[in-house]
């Protein structure tokens, strides 16, 4: 239904702002990574809009939620998708780190980062990241999404299967920036074996 919003801000406080959009002010939930990017008050912004729709006992109730980037929202989308990460913790998580460190823990499996958000034990935690790193696409360069198809080839061909290969180096490659592909065919033969895989 909303794609964005563009408008004066007139509101903004930590956790939300209103944006007037011709004469209609509309109120939005921001993660602090946002809060931090908007300009002074009375300026021109467009905002990146998710509208959510929750049924809570016999009311419903729908609620707007503004982002500055893609990511930021691409992102939030992916934590409401999974059971037991609502708005609100999921706003938590992109207020306390940016969507590439996210990324990155993601990938190696870090699941400390989400530990420290209340109301996420970890347990939980690691189900999340679990279930993220179907869902996530991890930012590599063009060099490195050669490399990564490159070993991917060679690790399959070896008797790897082809999802656990794929998270194992794409691992490595998140740890390792200067590696070649000699390099990071050898770390992942060294860190596993076709059996566990």
């Amino acid at each position: 239904m909303f794609n964005y919003l563009q408008g004066i801000l007139k509101v903004k406080k930590p956790g939300y702002i209103v944006v007037d959009v011709g004469g209609v002010g509309y109120q939005l939930s921001v993660p602090l990574s946002t809060f931090e990017k908007l300009g002074d008050l009375e300026t021109k912004v467009k905002v990146l809009v998710y509208l959510h729709f929750s049924i809570s006992g016999p009311s419903s109730n729908l609620k707007l939620y503004g982002f500055l980037s893609q990511e930021e929202k691409d992102l939030f989308k992916s934590l409401i998708s999974i059971s037991g990460i609502g708005p609100r913790i999921a706003l938590t998580i992109l207020s306390g780190s940016s969507v590439k460190d996210f990324q990155k823990a993601v990938s190696q499996e870090n699941y400390q980062i989400l530990t420290v958000v209340p109301g996420i034990g970890r347990k939980t935690a690691q189900r999340v990241i679990l279930e993220l790193k179907e869902k996530i696409e991890f930012p590599f360069s063009k060099e490195e999404k050669g490399i990564e198809k490159d070993a991917l080839a060679a690790l399959i061909s070896l008797g790897y299967k082809r999802q656990t290969a794929q998270q194992a180096i794409r691992k490595i490659l998140s740890e390792k920036k200067e590696i070649n592909l000699e390099g990071l065919i050898r770390e992942t033969l060294c860190q596993s074996s076709p059996s566990r895989l």
